[in-house]
């Protein structure tokens, strides 16, 4: 970075040998070998035009996307104190900052990158938070300032509150502002954006291509005479197939039980109406058993809807308030028992339809 703002005769005046990248000289002395390696700051080189990497499923552009901002320049004089700072970096994807990282035991790129505050170009502190933006770790600035004091430990700013520090940074904002952001948000994140519409409706096809696969191999329902071809295999699919018994053999099978209202969001699913015109709660689970899983309270079911009793008989379950429910049978139909107190109506949809199929 230092030897980009080499041209500005300011900077001689305050950082020795600015034409100069730094470089650092290692002596291998086990196997006898010298390696001059540069030492100034890594950018990613320039791609502003990616092709598409074919080993990148979601992102296969922009991963491999670089653009440089600046470099930027800026100074003036306050309380006769002479005041400058120099910006420069990129917004690049994330293959871009994977090859110039070595990344320590347990650090993540999104904590390696973002703005970093830098005196004689030697980067001090991470403050990514004066970016003031969510995708922070997209960016990789260095923003150096010899105004800058440093604490003893060179990791942070001594002096932040100053007029000098203050000017500084709002200069800074302007520039990510007006010329670093709306480029970034027309190239990288415009490219993103469409990577991840176009990831998402390819996902969406997948998906449907898998459900209608799954779809062949579901078992029918036979001869019932209701217009639900396939037997369920959720509790979604399992409402479908209740409500369209019900429109047939509600007085028959189900109490002539008759839906008020159904939500997949609500501790019970369905408000039901008895033949008394009562209101009823009924609990829909695909196995009788998940009622206890899923820790439905005591009073939040007068029935249960299932495919299948899943439960022996006689067999006993607790409630989250620690009430003892027992699975019984009475004229061939299934109940949970509390004490002498309650009775809980189970319907097992699988056996109806068996008995709707037996009498045709």
């Amino acid at each position: 970075m230092k030897p980009k703002f080499a041209e500005h005769i300011q900077m001689h005046e305050y950082v020795q040998n600015m034409h100069v990248a730094p470089k650092i000289f290692l002596n291998d002395k086990l196997n006898d070998k010298e390696e001059e390696i540069g030492g100034g700051h890594q950018f990613s080189p320039p791609n502003e035009n990616p092709s598409v990497n074919p080993q990148e499923e979601r992102n296969p552009r922009s991963n491999d996307f670089c653009k440089h901002f600046g470099p930027f320049y800026r100074d003036t004089t306050i309380n006769d104190n002479y005041v400058s700072f120099q910006l420069y970096g990129t917004i690049s994807g994330v293959n871009c900052r994977r090859s110039i990282s070595k990344l320590k035991q347990g650090e993540s790129l999104k904590s390696r990158f973002g703005l970093y505050l830098c005196k004689d170009f030697i980067p001090i502190v991470n403050r990514y938070d004066l970016l003031k933006e969510d995708n922070y770790h997209h960016y990789h600035l260095l923003l150096n300032s010899q105004n800058f004091e440093v604490t003893a430990d060179r990791n942070n700013l001594s002096n932040e509150n100053s007029q000098e520090i203050k000017w500084i940074f709002e200069e800074f904002d302007k520039i990510v502002l007006e010329q670093i952001k709306p480029i970034a948000e027309q190239t990288y994140f415009k490219i993103r954006k469409d990577e991840e519409i176009a990831f998402i409706q390819e996902e969406k096809i997948k998906e449907l291509k898998k459900r209608k696969t799954k779809y062949a191999t579901m078992p029918a329902l036979n001869n019932c005479d209701i217009p639900i071809v396939k037997k369920p295999d959720n509790e979604a699919q399992l409402a479908l197939l209740f409500s369209g018994l019900l429109s047939k053999y509600s007085n028959k099978y189900f109490g002539e039980l008759k839906i008020g209202h159904y939500s997949d969001k609500s501790t019970t699913d369905l408000i039901c109406i008895d033949k008394d015109n009562n209101l009823v709660l009924v609990e829909l689970e695909y196995k009788v058993s998940n009622i206890f899983q899923h820790g439905h309270p005591f009073d939040t079911f007068d029935y249960v809807i299932c495919w299948e009793v899943d439960l022996e008989i006689n067999e006993t379950k607790k409630t989250p308030e620690g009430k003892t429910l027992k699975l019984t049978k009475d004229k061939n139909r299934w109940i949970l028992k509390y004490g002498p107190s309650k009775i809980i109506p189970i319907f097992e949809i699988k056996s109806i339809i068996d008995n709707i199929n037996n009498d045709m």
